[in-house]
């Protein structure tokens, strides 16, 4: 009866040993997965590591990208302004040019100032007057007026931009901010034109002008400006007043009536009306 009990014994540890070599069997494959899950771990942290890197280097090249893009944005800027400069020294180059090509070869008579007002904006009278006078020849008077054409729209360009217009009963109102910065630029270039026509002593002439009807003139855009257009017996009547910002600077005042059939379209201001307010002129601008 112990031999059955003994081979029971005997049976049970052999499977016991079988399933403890089972288990070492097993945690030696758990060990193995473990460690490739941790070599896995190891490449997966080493290659994030090189991809953080890879996008610091990316964020620094961008930074660098952008401050190249600013420096060629702004070589771009210079170079508009310098082909722009180049443009319109060459336009009056070309006006000069012209003008001599197309100067008499008589000595002409002193000529009376070149610088006249555009209809609707009379010169000053009295004491108001330009003093001293400018007097130049027909020569000079033609390249002026060839240096002057292309400045205008820019002119133009920069009261409308700065303009109100409105319809006040019978009669239309102008109101045009202060542009300083275009007209500072305005100014510049207009000198530097009229110091290439003009003689030195013509120059300083110039420069002591009291030039309040010139249109491109000193202090232009930096005072507040208003214009009162309405109708009487004559034709389309206006009363134009300027205020200067700076301190102790003088304003001005005009008024007069532009007539005629084409009073409208040579009204000083006609660049800044409205289509409202041109349909209300030009059915005021002939008498009942």
């Amino acid at each position: 009866m112990n031999r059955p009990r003994t081979v029971i014994t005997t049976l049970a540890m052999v499977f016991l040993a079988g399933l403890i070599v089972v288990m070492l069997a097993v945690l030696w494959m758990v060990g193995q997965d473990l460690r490739h899950l941790m070599d896995s771990r190891s490449d997966v942290s080493a290659k994030f590591q090189k991809t953080e890197q890879r996008m610091g280097e990316l964020a620094d090249e961008l930074k660098e990208a952008k401050g190249e893009r600013a420096k060629v944005a702004e070589g771009l800027r210079k170079a508009t302004e310098a082909i722009e400069a180049l443009r319109v020294e060459a336009t009056a180059t070309q006006a000069r040019l012209k003008a001599l090509e197309e100067a008499p070869k008589a000595e002409p008579p002193p000529a009376a100032p070149a610088h006249q007002p555009g209809v609707g904006l009379p010169p000053p009278k009295g004491p108001d007057a330009p003093d001293p006078q400018l007097v130049v020849d027909d020569a000079q008077r033609a390249r002026i007026k060839a240096a002057r054409e292309p400045l205008m729209p820019r002119l133009h360009a920069a009261e409308k931009a700065h303009a109100k217009v409105s319809i006040e009963g019978d009669a239309v109102r102008i109101e045009i901010a202060p542009f300083p910065e275009e007209g500072r630029q305005l100014i510049a270039e207009w000198r530097k034109l009229l110091a290439g026509i003009l003689t030195p002593e013509q120059f300083e002439t110039y420069k002591k002008m009291r030039l309040d009807a010139v249109d491109i003139r000193p202090g232009l855009g930096e005072e507040e400006q208003v214009v009162l257009i309405s109708r009487d017996e004559m034709g389309l009547k206006f009363d134009y007043k300027r205020r200067a910002l700076a301190p102790g600077a003088a304003g001005y005042e005009s008024a007069g009536t532009v007539s005629g059939a084409n009073a409208l379209e040579r009204l000083r201001w006609r660049h800044l009306l409205t289509p409202e307010a041109v349909a209300k002129l030009r059915g005021a601008a002939q008498p009942q």
